[in-house]
């Protein structure tokens, strides 16, 4: 039995909803194959909810993008707790006063900071300023959006 238009529409929007919010991988193909059709069929046919599920993949890629982030930070905050403890307790027991060894952990730790602090920055502009797409490969900002009430 063959499917209209109509009903096909419904179930790739359906298929495309049930799987953005179980946090399933989403791409044309993947919501082809879950409805049962080619992803020809949804490429030529249904343009606008190819353009749909495009920007849900987007959306998905930035979000993991953001997680990633928190976790680097999150590491670095670890590294910089250790070379606290390694400051205060040097191998052997006694501290290290020596001029010149109290000046390398100190550039080690600003160092440190100004990385983790522009990391933050960057996070926060990208909060601010909405989901952006960077690419995966090189990093590079392809797009940024400019409202946080720009639909997602």
């Amino acid at each position: 039995m063959k499917r209209s238009i109509e009903e096909t529409r419904k179930l790739i929007e359906e298929a495309l909803a049930d799987m953005v919010m179980a946090g399933d991988k989403v791409n044309v193909s993947t919501v082809a194959k879950r409805i049962g059709v080619n992803h020809s069929y949804i490429h030529n046919d249904f343009p606008d909810l190819k353009l749909k599920i495009d920007n849900a993949k987007i959306n998905q890629r930035a979000e993991f993008k953001i997680i990633s982030d928190s976790k680097v930070i999150e590491r670095q905050k670890k590294q910089i707790s250790s070379l606290k403890k390694k400051t205060r307790n040097a191998e052997n027991g006694s501290v290290d006063t020596s001029l010149e060894a109290v000046y390398i952990k100190m550039m080690e730790m600003y160092r440190l900071h100004d990385s983790v602090r522009k990391e933050n920055e960057d996070i926060k502009n990208r909060l601010i300023h909405g989901l952006d797409v960077v690419a995966p490969e090189t990093g590079e900002l392809i797009k940024l959006k400019t409202s946080l009430y720009q639909s997602r």
